[in-house]
C-alpha cells in the first residue's frame, strides 16, 4: 500500500472511528495544503542559492489579489516564515547541495509499505555534513498533545525516509518549524515509535482494502 507521510502523521495516535472523516477532509484540503505553501519552500530555496532573492520571489508570486481571509493569512505566516529562515535557519548551514521539489520523489519500501513524501532540500551544515531539510509553515502548539504526536511521526517517518533513500543518520534529519526558528531532529528511542507507525499503516490499508 502506498501512503504518504503527511496522511500517516495525521492519522497517528488518533481515534480509528474518526480515520475516514480525517481522510476525507485531508484529500478535501490537499491542493490548498500543497499550493498554499509552495512559494514560501520555492523562496526558501532561491535564498539558498543567492541571499536577498527569497522576498522578491514571493512579492511576485502574491501579486494577484488573496482570493479569502485563508489565504491573506497564509501569505502573511510566508512573509514571517522567510524571515524566520533568513534570521535563524540560514546562518547555521553552508551550501545547497540539492533541490528535491523539482521532480517526483521515489517511494519509500518500508515494512510492507511505500511511503511518499519527503524532504524539500538538502544542504551542508556547518561541519560540511549534508543533512535533509523539510520546512514547516503549519502552527503547531506544543501544549497540545495532538500536534506533538504528529510532529513525532512525522519526524521519524522523514528519518526512516532519509535512512532508505539517502543512508542518512538521524541526525542528520531536519524538521525545521519556521514559526519558531526551531530545528527538531529525532528521538534517539524510536523502537516503540516505529512500532506504532507500522501499526497505523497496516490498520490504514485494511480499510483501504475493505472500501475497495
Amino acid at each position: 500500500m502506498k501512503a504518504h507521510i503527511f496522511e500517516i502523521s495525521r492519522l497517528y495516535k488518533q481515534d480509528a472511528a474518526r480515520w475516514e472523516d480525517m481522510l476525507a477532509k485531508l484529500e478535501e484540503e490537499r491542493d490548498f495544503r500543497f499550493f498554499g505553501y509552495k512559494a514560501l519552500r520555492e523562496a526558501v530555496v532561491r535564498e539558498m542559492r543567492n541571499a536577498g532573492s527569497g522576498r522578491p520571489h514571493l512579492v511576485r508570486s502574491f501579486a494577484s489579489p488573496a482570493v479569502n481571509k485563508q489565504e491573506e493569512a497564509m501569505r502573511r505566516k510566508s512573509y514571517a516564515a522567510l524571515e524566520t529562515f533568513i534570521d535563524s535557519i540560514r546562518p547555521k548551514l553552508g551550501d545547497l547541495q540539492q533541490n528535491f521539489m523539482t521532480g517526483r520523489q521515489p517511494a519509500c519500501r518500508w515494512e510492507g509499505h511505500d511511503l511518499s513524501g519527503g524532504f524539500h532540500f538538502s544542504a551542508l551544515n556547518k561541519k560540511g555534513e549534508t543533512v535533509y531539510l523539510y520546512i514547516s509553515a503549519s502552527s503547531h502548539d506544543d501544549e497540545k498533545d495532538k500536534d506533538i504526536q504528529q510532529r513525532k511521526a512525522t519526524i521519524e517517518l522523514l528519518s526512516i525516509i532519509a535512512e532508505h533513500r539517502f543512508t542518512a543518520e538521524p541526525k542528520h534529519v531536519w524538521f525545521v518549524d519556521l514559526n519558531t526558528g526551531t530545528i527538531h531532529k529525532p528521538s534517539k528511542s524510536v523502537q516503540r515509535l516505529r512500532q506504532d507507525l507500522k501499526r497505523t499503516l497496516d490498520h490504514l490499508h485494511r480499510m483501504k482494502k475493505d472500501a475497495a
